[in-house]
């Protein structure tokens, strides 16, 4: 049954602490599990927190050191193992995987060259379909532009607010039309900010700020028709030197704006030492007078904040190879009798609606 979104006007500090009773933010604490997964840095809290209760499920996140500080780590050739599900060194990778659309690459090369047999699931903040497989350092197919189809599992649903400075130009309430204004460049003195290419965040946010963008893929978003100049995504042109998602500390002054994820704005300030607090001294505004904070009171329903047009919302999801979909240790975790959907507490707790 899906659940109800109502309004809230409440804060965040009972939502904190509820998240602080989470598991903190790491690497599976026992492996190999079946099930692994990686990608998007919005669901990343969400999806450790419920790997503790599902046992079958390894969450990989997007920050940390070598891959093999809680894993198996017994590669033949002294690579980092992030995974070893078939006791076999095919799942071996030098770097971390951060965003949607690298996520949902490494899933695609994966099922493509190795039968799915390091990752079965990438997490993803924006709806992805299909997937070209291509070179980009997370085990790298034999052939590049295969297309794998996806099939999308809702994991819950999250509020998609700005952060901002206070006592600066930017105010704490914007009409919808306000905002699609700043990001039209309509005002040059507003810095625009989105997070960098491959951010399911980045391309939600500019849907919603253009429906033009609607359906716009995470790693192709400025191939075509690109965003305004005012458009500001960093200082570089690579993941590595772009703005990071949901990260308040890159805004410097009061004219500065920048999309912020109402999940992870929550589990940063939860007080996990292993997940940083990125916000700085931004703060969270409001989008068509709605509040953008989340919060559970006593009811298996979460009472949030809802506009007229639902636009500050959007649904996140795991992502399978369609091929590998109906397996049963797929759908016993991310079907909608699986064990996901059995955990509502936790995903309440992780600043999320649940959808199932």
């Amino acid at each position: 049954m899906k659940k109800t979104l109502m309004v809230s006007a409440a804060g965040l500090a009972l939502v904190g602490a509820m998240v602080a009773a989470s598991p903190a933010m790491a690497d599976p604490a026992t492996s190999p599990r079946p099930v692994n997964g990686v990608g998007s840095d919005t669901t990343d809290p969400l999806m450790q927190a419920l790997s503790g209760p599902i046992t079958t499920l390894a969450n990989w996140s997007v920050t940390g050191g070598a891959y093999d500080t809680n894993g198996p780590g017994n590669g033949v050739d002294g690579i980092d193992q992030p995974i070893n599900t078939l006791a076999n060194d095919d799942c071996e990778f030098e770097t971390r995987v951060l965003g949607s659309g690298n996520g949902a690459t490494a899933v695609a090369n994966d099922f493509a060259s190795n039968a799915s047999r390091c990752y079965q699931f990438a997490r993803s903040s924006a709806l992805t379909t299909t997937r070209n497989t291509a070179n980009n350092g997370h085990n790298d197919p034999a052939v590049t532009g295969t297309a794998v189809a996806f099939t999308a599992f809702p994991l819950g649903q999250d509020g998609l607010a700005y952060a901002f400075r206070i006592n600066g130009a930017i105010i704490a309430n914007y009409t919808l039309a306000d905002l699609r204004s700043i990001y039209n460049c309509d005002d040059p003195s507003i810095g625009a900010f989105i997070p960098q290419n491959g951010s399911g965040t980045r391309v939600d946010w500019l849907a919603l700020m253009n429906p033009a963008y609607a359906g716009r893929d995470v790693a192709t978003d400025t191939t075509t028709t690109p965003p305004p100049s005012c458009i500001d995504d960093g200082p570089g042109t690579t993941t590595a030197t772009e703005y990071r998602e949901h990260n308040g500390a890159i805004l410097t002054g009061g004219n500065q704006i920048v999309p912020h994820s109402v999940g992870q704005w929550i589990a940063q300030g939860a007080g996990d030492p292993s997940l940083p607090d990125n916000r700085g001294f931004a703060r969270l505004g409001y989008v068509n007078g709605i509040t953008p904070i989340q919060q559970y009171v006593n009811s298996p329903t979460l009472l949030s904040a809802g506009g007229a047009n639902g636009a500050e919302f959007r649904t996140v999801y795991n992502l399978v190879p369609t091929a590998n979909a109906s397996q049963a240790s797929i759908t016993a975790i991310f079907g909608p009798t699986g064990s996901i959907c059995a955990n509502d507490a936790t995903i309440i707790r992780a600043g999320f609606v649940p959808v199932c």
